[in-house]
């Protein structure tokens, strides 16, 4: 069955998130957040295999220079917000996502409209200037890696850990402040949770950080069961 309980396999690292062993160098910090929210509730669960989330070389060296750039201007919150709506805007907009990627679209096309777009959202001028060096260099494809490595170093600044939980019903605060307590000492970082309640998920929880999604929903569960089924029919 494909999940993300699936077998080992050759292409993920793997780790023991009971807390008890593993490399959590290679690691994203997602796994550790799993098992800090099992071993509050008392769960227990055979280990599992960790994808890695890999990006491309280009985004990570555009999203490192723009960093210093942004961090060098002082504008880095006002760029994070930017960053912020535009991530949500590629997740939910799928004419943007052709936009970005459509290489039928002229540089000139593409940077015009990237200007005209980051205008009407009233983005950082910054933020602008490098919208349109992505157009004008073909790099508008990997915007979505970029954001999320520029994220990632955001928090290393700030020397943050940020979490998104996703619940069936509510948990209680106490349960919020030991997921914290369990990360910030293995971590050693600022832990920042953002609690969501979706009853649509049935059971069980779902986990985010950056781009990552951990899914231990029932609905999840059931979902794979189904498709097992109708493969074994």
């Amino acid at each position: 069955m494909s999940s993300v309980f699936s077998h080992r396999s050759s292409e993920c690292f793997f780790w023991d998130w009971r807390l008890g062993t593993g490399d959590r160098q290679q690691i994203t910090p997602l796994a550790l957040a799993a098992a800090a929210w099992y071993k509050i509730l008392g769960l227990d669960v055979d280990s599992g295999s960790w994808p890695v989330k890999r990006i491309s070389r280009a985004a990570e060296r555009y999203s490192n220079a723009f960093f210093q750039a942004v961090k060098s201007a002082e504008l880095l919150d006002g760029v994070e917000e930017d960053f912020k709506l535009l991530s949500r805007l590629i997740e939910e907009d799928s004419e943007l996502k052709v936009v970005l990627s459509n290489p039928l679209i002229s540089r000139q096309d593409l940077e015009s409209f990237l200007v005209a777009f980051g205008e009407k959202l009233k983005l950082q001028d910054l933020t602008i200037i490098f919208l349109r060096l992505l157009a004008r260099r073909r790099r508008t494809t990997v915007l979505k890696d970029i954001i999320y490595h520029f994220r990632q170093l955001l928090q290393q600044d700030r020397n943050q850990f940020s979490v998104g939980i996703q619940t069936h019903t509510p948990i209680s605060k106490s349960q919020l402040e030991k997921i914290k307590m369990v990360l910030g000492d293995r971590t050693k970082q600022d832990i920042i949770v953002d609690v969501t309640v979706d009853p649509s998920i049935l059971g069980g929880i779902v986990l985010r950080y950056g781009s990552h999604k951990l899914d231990f929903s029932l609905k999840s569960k059931l979902s794979d069961l189904k498709h097992e089924l109708e493969r074994l029919s």
